[in-house]
């Protein structure tokens, strides 16, 4: 049998507010169809999204794909038809699942205490794609903004003396992942 996909309404899940993807497709004969995230060959183990349903030809059929069903990181979603002797075919595509913010490590803070030099940070994201650095929690006053970010790569950012107050200054990193789950860490420079 010929398996068409025709649609997947988005092939990543990203962030907890993103609950499902929409599946749709058909095929050349009457038959039976189940579908699978990351199977064993045989179409009978694993998450069972949709189990042995009739089919009529040509007709097209859109499945619901639960982001609970799937797991963390990449998913194989599999179309396995079924004829009257039990022989199985399957189509594939994939659907990546990301609801987990990025780990920040901060290898130094040098110096923490500042009379008319600059500070730094040495950081790293677990994940590629975007950090941004700022004074004070809204972002009032940005030290550094990066869309380009390659994961576990140490990063230097100088923070400059002259965008420090005198006395206590809060200093915001942000990691974003390209799913936009951020993980936010901050510390004090003082001045």
């Amino acid at each position: 049998p010929t398996v068409t996909l025709w649609a997947l309404t988005d092939n990543n899940i990203w962030s907890a507010s993103q609950t499902s993807a929409n599946l749709t497709f058909s095929w050349n004969q009457n038959w039976t169809y189940k579908i699978v995230a990351n199977w064993n060959n045989t179409c009978s183990a694993w998450t069972i999204i949709a189990d042995w349903t009739a089919y009529t030809l040509w007709n097209n059929i859109t499945s619901t794909i639960n982001a609970t069903s799937l797991n963390v990181g990449a998913n194989t979603i599999y179309i396995c038809v079924k004829n009257a002797w039990n022989q199985i075919w399957a189509a594939n595509t994939s659907i990546t699942r990301d609801i987990v913010a990025p780990a920040i490590s901060i290898f130094t803070i040098s110096p923490s205490s500042v009379v008319w030099a600059n500070s730094a940070i040495n950081f790293q994201c677990s994940e590629s794609w975007y950090y941004k650095l700022c004074k004070w929690s809204w972002c009032t006053s940005t030290v550094a903004d990066r869309t380009t970010l390659a994961a576990n790569s140490p990063i230097n950012v100088t923070i400059p003396n002259a965008v420090l107050s005198v006395w206590s200054n809060s200093i915001y990193l942000w990691c974003k992942d390209e799913a936009w789950n951020i993980q936010e860490t901050s510390w004090v420079v003082t001045k």
